[in-house]
């Protein structure tokens, strides 16, 4: 572990020792300290922005107990649900041995006392990122159950027996995703409720097990578990590539990405949906195998934005030909030079749809080929500079997902009802003509509407949105940049949404106001008028009724 770097993010509130702890891990040349924070917002927030370390070393200062918001365990439970391959190593200062087992039980990955040894510590983080388990044992808290709790362990086994069988199974359904949004929230619901009762049992056991892996195989799997089992990223990919390279680092971050999954949650029909989860990885894997080759290609004598230009057709058009054959059946009536002229013909519908959403490109191809500093708003980064690694991360990810895109489109143009793709390549969903049918419709909908409003209202908007992965799904990334010239160019329909926007936004203020005074004379007149007038009536009608009542007493 020792020969790569270890990205560290460090969270204490006590900058003196944050700065003494820095100062003596820099004298190890594997660790990098990417982020140090003295907040858990700030931590959440740089994760979001699209930093991932290897590691994430937190402070336990005894008082955060007391408040829920800074209690480390609750924040190390946050920290595990949505990012759950960051492993996570405690520091504490003051403890006690339920909370500390608590934490082993949580799935935390590594815990040492604060003041321990430099070496030792050192030793256990490398442990920790490198994939392993390092427990202070000599400081580990033993759990010793009394007789009532034994007895109680012993006569409920079958039923822990039957908790663990029963999360397997909800385990394995929640990865089927072709369930509906109830069938989520209903299975989550179980899976956190069959939790909070495991939880109790070993609390009045005395037992803390180790939390059970979402990767246990049960008789109960359902059989689409199976056919949606996620591939592993390729040996290959990078092979040619200097694995100390900036280059490396971040293709090596991006398939750590796409081995995670590539499930569409931006609520955005894209091509891809209609793939299987594996074969999406599988196409994610070709793009970045060819990406890599015309990155090796890249000249610096040439010009680069035509040198880009030509890249990302080499790319789209090596990997749509090597995807369509490699699940197409050999016995067909296509053959290569058939297929090649269908390619040419949509390249132009290609670049003017796809490749115009492929943004930055041309200061991309520089980076990661001779490793240029990257330019981020009107700031030069140095290549190997955390900005400039998550910018570029970002734009890998939307390239490679356009770039799919693309493929897809070749294949849903052509070839959508062939039975060797019903069958082996789309999703369940898709598994007759009238589903692939509206499938298609929807995305040539997604195209005009990203064409006359989308795509004007985010140039007016000055910002762009990207497709990123972020925990196995795709999310819209929006960078703020200016568009000036693109502005200026707009025609048609698209200079018309522009227009309709400065409109609503001109008038919007000044309608809402109106409204409001409109809303507020209504009160008035209901309330000050209007109820007023109905109140001296009805105490009219009440002194006329006492007054009768009177004459009548008075005469009788």
């Amino acid at each position: 572990m020792s020969e790569k770097q270890i990205e560290l993010f460090i969270i204490d509130r006590d900058p003196i020792f944050r700065l003494g702890l820095c100062t003596a891990l820099s004298h190890y040349g594997d660790f990098e300290i990417a982020v140090q924070e003295n907040t858990t917002d700030d931590i959440f927030r740089q994760l979001e922005e699209g930093f991932m370390p290897n590691l994430i070393l937190i402070e336990w200062d005894i008082e955060d107990k007391i408040d829920k918001k800074r209690n480390p365990l609750v924040f190390c439970q946050q920290l595990r649900q949505e990012y759950p391959q960051i492993p996570l190593f405690l520091l504490a200062a003051n403890w006690e041995a339920d909370e500390i087992v608590k934490a082993k039980t949580m799935g935390i990955k590594g815990f040492c006392k604060k003041g321990i040894n430099i070496e030792n510590l050192v030793y256990g983080l490398r442990k920790v990122a490198a994939g392993e388990i390092y427990w202070q044992e000599k400081n580990l808290p033993v759990s010793n159950p009394n007789l009532l709790q034994r007895t109680l362990s012993q006569i409920s086994q079958p039923g822990k027996q039957q908790l663990t069988t029963e999360l397997n199974d909800l385990e394995s359904r929640l990865a089927n995703e072709d369930l509906s949004i109830w069938e989520k929230l209903l299975f989550s619901g179980k899976k956190r409720e069959l939790k909070t009762a495991s939880w109790l049992l070993n609390s009045l056991t005395g037992e803390y097990n180790e939390p059970i892996s979402n990767n246990i195989p049960t008789s109960k799997a359902l059989p689409e578990a199976k056919k949606n089992q996620l591939l592993s990223p390729p040996e290959i990919a990078i092979a040619t590539i200097n694995t100390d390279s900036v280059t490396a680092k971040v293709f090596n971050r991006v398939l750590s990405d796409i081995s995670q999954g590539v499930a569409n949650y931006t609520n955005l029909w894209l091509e891809i949906d209609i793939l299987q989860p594996p074969a999406r990885q599988k196409l994610f894997y070709l793009i970045i195998e060819n990406l890599e080759k015309a990155i090796l290609e890249f000249e610096r004598e040439r010009d680069i934005i035509l040198q880009t230009e030509q890249s990302l057709y080499e790319i789209w058009q090596k990997t749509t030909i090597n995807f369509f054959f490699q699940n197409y059946q050999e016995n067909s009536d296509i053959d290569y030079d058939t297929f090649l002229t269908i390619c040419d013909r949509e390249y132009q519908t290609i670049k003017s749809s796809i490749f115009s959403q492929i943004y930055f490109a041309t200061e991309l191809f520089p980076y990661l080929s001779w490793e240029q500093p990257l330019i981020i708003d009107r700031i030069s980064y140095r290549p190997d500079a955390p900005e400039a690694t998550v910018r570029a991360v970002n734009l890998l990810h939307n390239l490679i997902i356009q770039i799919a895109n693309g493929v897809m489109q070749v294949i849903l143009n052509y070839f959508a009802e062939l039975e060797t793709f019903k069958y082996n390549l789309y999703d369940s969903k898709y598994n007759n003509s009238r589903k692939i049918a509206r499938f298609r419709n929807e995305v040539v909908w997604r195209y005009r509407q990203a064409r006359y409003w989308n795509h004007p209202k985010n140039i007016f908007e000055s910002c762009y949105q990207l497709f990123v992965l972020r925990n196995g799904i795709i999310k819209q990334l929006t960078i703020n940049t200016p568009r000036d010239r693109e502005l200026y160019q707009l025609q048609g329909l698209p200079w018309l949404t522009t227009i309709i926007l400065e409109l609503r936004d001109a008038t919007s203020p000044r309608l809402r106001a109106l409204i409001a005074l409109i809303g507020n004379g209504l009160v008035f007149t209901l309330t000050q008028v209007i109820g007023r007038g109905i109140g001296l009536i009805a105490k009219g009608i009440i002194q006329g009724i006492n007054s009768t009542i009177r004459d009548q007493s008075k005469r009788k």
